[in-house]
């Protein structure tokens, strides 16, 4: 079952998110400072299920603030939680179709392939990323 994470549910994140970021680089204390304020922002939808969790934020392009896109902040979803990240995904499309967002960037950087489930849902890639470590 797909729904609204709450912050009954941060310790739970807090574990999934230990073990999904690189070592030394989460910070309990600060996500869940950084998770209630998300929690608070109207352009904000926060989806869990049994196994995984995305929280997806629609803002405007500071560039053309008459446009507005949809971004993933964190997702984390371990091995064997496919299914229910592409009900999670489609769930948070929907609401930032409504949200009136005019493209839903995929990525994230706990290493989640969304190859699979953005093309399922009908994105196209855009171009590749890159990462130099410093």
């Amino acid at each position: 079952m797909i729904r609204p994470l709450t912050e009954a549910d941060f310790p739970w994140c807090h574990d999934l998110c230990r073990r999904a970021y690189p070592m030394g680089y989460y910070d309990p204390r600060s996500a869940q400072n950084w998770f209630t304020g998300l929690l608070k922002s109207p352009g904000v939808c926060a989806l869990r299920g049994e196994k995984a969790f995305a929280i997806a934020a629609v803002q405007e392009r500071p560039w053309n603030p008459a446009r507005s896109d949809a971004f993933l902040l964190p997702v984390v979803a371990p091995d064997g939680s496919g299914f229910e990240l592409y009900r999670i995904m489609r769930e948070l499309v929907r609401w930032a179709r409504a949200a009136g967002a005019e493209e839903f960037h995929f990525d994230a950087i706990t290493g989640v392939d969304f190859g699979p489930i953005a093309r399922r849902l009908g994105a196209s890639p855009v171009s590749p990323n890159y990462v130099l470590k410093l």
